[in-house]
């Protein structure tokens, strides 16, 4: 099984991304909101996950990973994540240990101009059911 980290912050384009080769080719998409929200006592918006207690959320999302990768017959998985979180206090750098411990294959970081990235994030509605409010 090869495991794949597509990472970048929230409104770059990974999961359109990641959509797409899925189309091509047959792999487990594994989105790192969903994987939190699965194991989460109370359903929460990715607009509160990324308000709350990210850090102690990332065990959460392991332990998810973990299960559904051990489920699947895929040979190739897509791990969709950020490797910064845009909190209210300021960016926050997802730690080193979450990703030693997917044991990626390979990383993909995906980066777009701040102008496209500010567009995709005003457009979002599907996720939060309302336009989302940048920080500046």
């Amino acid at each position: 099984m090869k495991v794949v980290a597509v990472v970048g912050i929230y409104g770059v384009g990974k999961s359109r991304i990641v959509d797409c080769a899925g189309r091509r080719v047959p792999l487990l998409h594994l989105k790192a909101s969903d994987l939190i929200k699965a194991r989460l006592a109370q359903p929460q918006t990715s607009e509160q996950l990324r308000r709350g207690a990210v850090l102690a959320n990332q065990q959460l999302m392991l332990e998810e990973f973990a299960a559904r990768v051990a489920a699947s017959d895929q040979s190739t998985v897509i791990f969709d994540g950020h490797s910064l979180i845009d909190t209210p206090a300021g960016l926050l750098e997802i730690p080193l240990a979450v990703f030693v411990a997917i044991k990626p294959d390979l990383i993909v970081f995906i980066e777009d101009v701040p102008e496209t990235i500010h567009a995709r994030r005003a457009a979002d509605t599907g996720v939060r059911g309302r336009a989302v409010t940048l920080m500046n």
